[in-house]
């Protein structure tokens, strides 16, 4: 078997010639304040990471310890993907003549297949168009001037990819609430059965 181990706030790390303990670790990078009162404005919006108070093992079995049954039940053959592409294309072309096809729909799923469509896939490559312009114009720019900063052609990428961005944004928040539906009726489905 294999075990995975998540770390605690003790772990050791390598560190130059011999180990130094996370605090240890944390210490020696501790900046002035000034600089620190900057590089705290711009992660403001980063996410927090802890660490566990206890170390969890969870043993994997290897895929030679599964039963022949149990990795077919477990894992996609070439039926299951003939199935989903199938599947995928139906739904393709029910978007395409405009059909309406309800989220409540279990056969049906439209969601990740909206550039698939012929209008989605020209909204998807001009967009890629727009942002490949966007950079090779600043690469230009630079080799005009005589200068190279690939930061100004990330940043030119970026303000050209904003929309797409927003666009994904605004999906997975609308996913993060059909999912949190979801699991509601999921636990409460399991209190009923109490």
């Amino acid at each position: 078997t294999i075990s995975a181990r998540i770390g605690t706030k003790n772990d050791t790390t390598r560190h130059g010639g011999g180990e130094i303990s996370m605090d240890q670790q944390q210490q020696q990078e501790t900046k002035p304040a000034e600089e620190e009162a900057t590089v705290t404005a711009k992660n403001e919006k980063r996410r927090k990471i802890k660490w566990a108070k206890r170390v969890r093992i969870k043993e994997v079995r290897h895929i030679n310890d599964i039963s022949d049954a149990e990795r077919d039940a477990l894992w996609m053959c070439q039926a299951d993907y003939q199935m989903c592409k199938t599947m995928v294309k139906t739904t393709v072309l029910m978007m395409m003549r405009g059909e309406r096809i309800s989220e409540e729909d279990p056969d049906f799923c439209t969601r990740g297949l909206e550039f698939r469509t012929k209008a989605g896939s020209k909204i998807r490559s001009r967009y890629k168009l727009r942002a490949r312009s966007a950079v090779l114009n600043e690469q230009d720019l630079q080799r005009e001037e005589g200068f190279f900063d690939p930061q100004f052609i990330a940043m030119a990428s970026m303000d050209e990819s904003f929309d797409c961005q927003e666009e994904a944004r605004q999906r997975a928040v609308y996913d993060a609430k059909c999912i949190e539906t979801y699991l509601d009726d999921v636990r409460q489905g399991i209190r009923g059965l109490d």
